[in-house]
């Protein structure tokens, strides 16, 4: 009993160091950064890359090198998942499974939520990772097709198979998309108050020259405007049943206000803009 007790806890202890060992390398993924894809099999001289054909939507094996189409960016979904896209075709593009009834083609195909898109990488012990997808299971993993090119990619039956061992060497930063700057030339909505107190907004009516001044305590229009032009700064609006103009001035950050031809002065202060 004794003997049993000792196998059983050393088989538990190692399991958990297995899995933590494991757990650690995957964690390693990190979304932030790109990845060249290589595998055991074809070395590191060979990497996954799109075919730059104009529909730029196929994949194989290419010579590494500095191409946009080899640096692949992993995106956590959640539960050891990944999405698969490209510096190449962005993030509007997702490494994909053709569903034909076969499910072993792969392509790039336009993002969405798919179990196809959804891809694990498990590790396998020295730097390698086996790649598989939610929609067709561990039982099919990525791999090369020998055909003596060995240039073509596929989902084929999952074995000891050196390439099914994916390599994941790491790259550049991902570059974060710039922020949007709200000036006078693209605001669409006008946050004002006073005193730092929310009083309503000025919203423009789609692709419209119209604005509408909501009161945030009515919640509907008060005051309807038309947009007489605009600057770096500012959007300028007219009523021309009040003869009343509206300067927003997202520089200053101030409403003003005048009326016929008396001067602009500050109605509202400006607290946020989009």
């Amino acid at each position: 009993m004794r003997t049993f007790n000792f196998v059983f806890i050393f088989a538990l202890i190692s399991f958990f160091s297995i899995f933590n060992s494991n757990t650690a390398i995957a964690q390693e993924i990190d979304g932030n950064f790109y990845y060249r894809i290589t595998t055991m099999w074809q070395g590191a001289d060979k990497a996954l890359d799109v075919i730059n054909d104009g529909k730029n939507n196929q994949i194989h094996l290419a010579k590494t090198g500095n191409y946009s189409g080899q640096f692949w960016k992993f995106t956590s979904l959640g539960n050891g998942y990944y999405r698969m896209t490209t510096m190449f075709q962005g993030d509007e593009k997702s490494l994909d499974v053709v569903n034909d009834g076969k499910n072993t083609k792969l392509h790039l195909a336009k993002t969405g939520n798919y179990s196809g898109q959804y891809w694990k990488l498990t590790p396998q012990g020295n730097g390698y990772y086996r790649m598989t997808t939610m929609f067709q299971g561990e039982g099919k993993s990525f791999d090369v097709i020998n055909d003596g090119k060995n240039n073509r990619v596929h989902l084929a039956k999952t074995g000891n198979y050196s390439g099914q061992f994916i390599k994941l060497t790491k790259l550049t930063a991902v570059k974060k998309p710039a922020a949007k700057v709200v000036n006078g030339e693209s605001t669409v909505e006008v946050k004002f108050g006073r005193n730092g107190g929310n009083l309503g907004v000025f919203k423009q009516e789609g692709n419209t020259k119209t604005w509408k001044e909501i009161g945030e305590k009515s919640g509907s229009s008060t005051f309807t405007f038309t947009e007489t032009h605009r600057d770096e700064w500012s959007v300028y609006l007219h009523d021309k049943s009040r003869n009343v103009y509206i300067q927003l001035d997202l520089h200053t950050k101030k409403v003003m206000y005048s009326a016929g031809n008396t001067t602009k002065t500050p109605l509202y202060e400006i607290l946020a803009a989009k």
